[in-house]
């Protein structure tokens, strides 16, 4: 099914000595389009003390990869600090750069045939990136399950802005075999999760609460550019 979006993912310069950068096991995907596998992905993060890096790249049918996401950010507070998204099929793009303290450059490019737009804001609080949702429910899992609403907010390149989410615990059922939460995710504004559609998350009930599987947009677009929802199955 087709959505199209313009709701979901001066720069900071970090010297981050390779030699010094610990990686972290490798994680990955199947993405389903109308019940149909369409993608995989795998992703692999690495950590120098206060930052990190993360990236996932993501492959069709044949093997060939066709979109890569990556993040820079601050360990202890997810806090985003570069991050970019590439479509190699449509010529698509997503950027933000942080210029100094929570200023932001993002720039986004539905397509090659699109011409790149581009706006500055300035965040009065930290926000994230969408590829770092994962680790947001993995910190904050004990306060979901307790039924704390979990606020924050996304940089949107697609939509030249930041959004208030918040993730909210919906109830637990088996997936797959394992006990999971499920968690949902919405925007704060009423006007805006009409058209961001149903996201939601299963996290294993068990430490370190890994996700299991998820349904919403993915990252993967149609030809055109326009933004796909689909199911995530974890590996």
């Amino acid at each position: 099914m087709k959505i199209r979006s313009r709701l979901l993912p001066a720069v900071a310069v970090l010297s981050l000595s390779i030699a010094t950068i610990a990686a972290v096991a490798p994680s990955g995907g199947n993405i389903y389009i109308d019940g149909k596998q369409k993608f995989t992905f795998v992703g692999t993060e690495s950590r120098n003390g206060q930052f990190a890096e993360k990236t996932t790249d993501y492959f069709n049918e044949s093997g060939k990869i066709i979109a890569k996401d990556w993040t820079r950010y601050y360990t202890s507070t997810l806090e985003v600090i570069e991050s970019s998204t590439m479509n190699y099929i449509t010529g698509g793009a997503e950027k933000t750069s942080r210029s100094d303290s929570r200023s932001y450059r993002l720039e986004y490019k539905k397509n090659a045939s699109s011409k790149t737009e581009y706006k500055d804001i300035a965040e009065k609080k930290p926000v994230m990136s969408k590829s770092l949702l994962a680790e947001r429910i993995s910190r904050s899992y004990d306060e979901i399950a307790a039924g704390k609403s979990i606020e924050f907010r996304l940089i949107v390149p697609s939509r030249l802005e930041s959004i208030g989410f918040e993730l909210k615990k919906e109830k637990e059922e088996t997936v797959r075999g394992k006990l999971c939460l499920k968690i949902s995710l919405r925007a704060s504004s009423w006007i805006i999760r009409q058209f961001a559609g149903n996201i939601a998350f299963w996290a294993d009930v068990n430490p370190p609460h890994v996700l299991v599987q998820y349904e919403g947009r993915v990252i993967p677009t149609d030809s055109e550019g326009n933004m796909l929802s689909g199911k995530i199955i974890y590996k």
